[in-house]
């Protein structure tokens, strides 16, 4: 009888422990409302990637972890020309900034894989998103 008591216990403790991973998980992806980002070309060889998020609520971090600028001769195959990390603000529930890509090169089409990112506590969220091509 005692084995039995402490193999239940122990199935108890293993399935609350895996379950705080999918609380946490499952809290962290309702932490954003919106998000949007876009190419705005601003000569032939010069664009810039805007993108903006809104959150459910204040977040201690809000903006885009990374944000890759890609580029293809096809639209189907893409590689990466140039990474931006941590564009993002502090305390808010809206964030909007763009970086700029000075080395467009004609012959390319080029778009960016903006990766969303909120923090709150020990909550975290990420998505990611892509431009349209230009």
């Amino acid at each position: 009888m005692k084995r039995i008591t402490q193999i239940v216990c122990m199935l108890l403790l293993v399935s609350m422990i895996l379950a705080i991973p999918a609380f946490a998980e499952e809290r962290a992806s309702s932490f954003f409302s919106a998000h949007s980002c876009y190419l705005w070309e601003i000569s032939d060889s010069e664009f810039q990637v805007c993108f903006n998020v809104t959150a459910v609520d204040a977040m201690d971090i809000l903006g885009a972890s990374e944000i890759k600028v890609q580029r293809s001769t096809d639209r189907s195959n893409w590689e990466t020309v140039a990474t931006y990390n941590d564009v993002y603000g502090y305390d808010r529930s809206y964030y909007s900034d763009e970086v700029t890509y000075s080395s467009a090169t004609s012959g390319y089409y080029y778009r960016a894989r903006v990766t969303f990112y909120a923090k709150k506590g020990n909550g975290i969220a990420e998505y990611v998103a892509y431009t349209s091509s230009i």
